[in-house]
Parts: structure tokens; sequence; C-alpha cells
């Protein structure tokens, strides 16, 4: 289980929307001109209710530039060691983000993301549970799978 709280990670408050908006922009920005990122398939992400984005996961930047996907605000677990630095996990949950205990079935953090998509906020999961390198996709987690059968977002 999710040592640290998480009912703080749903707060929706316009301080966290403002920090949401101006880091996702700057990444965005960041990674258009320095990186040549480019949005591709945008027309099949839904424009309003839940959904689900897993992406795979080779950079640290996979979640900002996910965010890019989107004009919503998205949602994202992340593993909690990023949650022991008070001020980074402030700024993490601030960016819609919340802890995941990884290498367990965190109970809490999948209630989370049921109650997430329940309020019709998108999130994004990683189904291989961490970063990766290479080309290759490694064995995915059923997560994104689970959940989507649980609320009935769409992947």
């Amino acid at each position: 289980m999710t040592k640290i709280d998480t009912k703080l990670a749903g707060k929706n408050s316009v301080s966290h929307r403002i920090t949401y908006f101006v880091v996702r922009n700057l990444v965005t920005i960041f990674c258009r001109t320095w990186c040549r990122m480019k949005v591709e398939g945008r027309e099949h992400v839904p424009a309003d209710g839940p959904f689900i984005l897993a992406p795979t996961h080779r950079s640290i930047l996979d979640t900002p530039i996910s965010s890019g996907s989107n004009t919503r605000r998205m949602r994202f677990m992340g593993a909690d060691k990023w949650w022991s630095n008070k001020w980074f996990g402030r700024l993490l949950t601030a960016c819609g983000g919340f802890p995941v205990s990884r290498g367990t079935a965190d109970r809490e953090a999948l209630r989370r993301c049921i109650e997430l998509l329940e309020e019709g906020e998108p999130l994004v999961m990683f189904p291989e549970g961490e970063r990766k390198s290479g080309p290759i996709v490694q064995p995915l987690f059923d997560g994104p799978a689970y959940i989507a059968a649980k609320t009935g977002a769409p992947i």
C-alpha cells in the first residue's frame, strides 16, 4: 500500500491547474523545439470524458510529454519514491500525479485511478510499470486493462 496520503492528489484547485498548465506548456515547447516532437493521431484521443492513455515508458519526460497529447489536464501515477522529497512531491501532486508502490498491487492507487476516471478525468498509466530502454516493448502489467474493465473507460 502507498504510505503517502493520496487524498491531496484528488485536489483540483486553481493553483494546481495553473501549475499543471505552466509545466505542461514549458515541457511541450521544449520538446517541440529542441527534440522536434510531433503529436500524431490526436484525433483518436477523446475530447471529453474519461480515458486511459497507456504509452510505453522510455524517458523521464514521458509523463509531461503525454500531457501534450491533449489540452485537458491529464492525471498520472508515479513511483512513490518521487514523493519522498516534500517539495518535489508537492509539485508532482500539483501537476496531477499521485504515488503508487511499485512491485505490489497497490489497492489505494488503483482506487484513486477508478475515482478519477469516474469523475471524468483522463489518466496516464505506463503498462510496463517503469522506464525501460530500447525499442522492444517489455511485458505489460494488467493495470490499464483492469481499470478500463472496472470503469468502462477506453484505452
